[in-house]
């Protein structure tokens, strides 16, 4: 495994609360970053590849684009968009189409 080292800026509570998780014997700063970070690229691998087999599906399916996506996932609400369509909440959207009946 080829290893290259890079300096990283943090800010000064963000390196605080990296610390809370380190133990002088079984964990050092390195470790608890190197780990957060594999947790971030598996987290948005994952999220790729869900919206990959989301395209073939539709694709495959002859599924034309969504006007919005609905969901109850904080880290996809957290989008707010994708691909120019908004991800709302179940109640969000509720609410829009309550209110969009009242403007016709």
């Amino acid at each position: 495994m080829s290893v290259a080292i890079v300096q990283i800026p943090f800010q000064t509570e963000l390196l605080q609360q990296v610390d809370r998780f380190v133990d002088d014997k079984k964990n050092s700063r390195v470790d608890v970053i190197l780990e957060a970070t594999r947790m971030y690229v598996a987290r948005k691998q994952n999220w790729q590849n869900m919206f990959a087999l989301g395209d073939r599906l539709a694709l495959k399916n002859n599924l034309s684009e969504a006007d919005f996506i609905i969901s109850g996932d904080n880290d996809l609400l957290s989008l707010k968009e994708f691909q120019g369509i908004p991800i709302l909440t179940a109640s969000e959207y509720i609410a829009l189409q309550f209110s969009t009946q009242d403007e016709s």
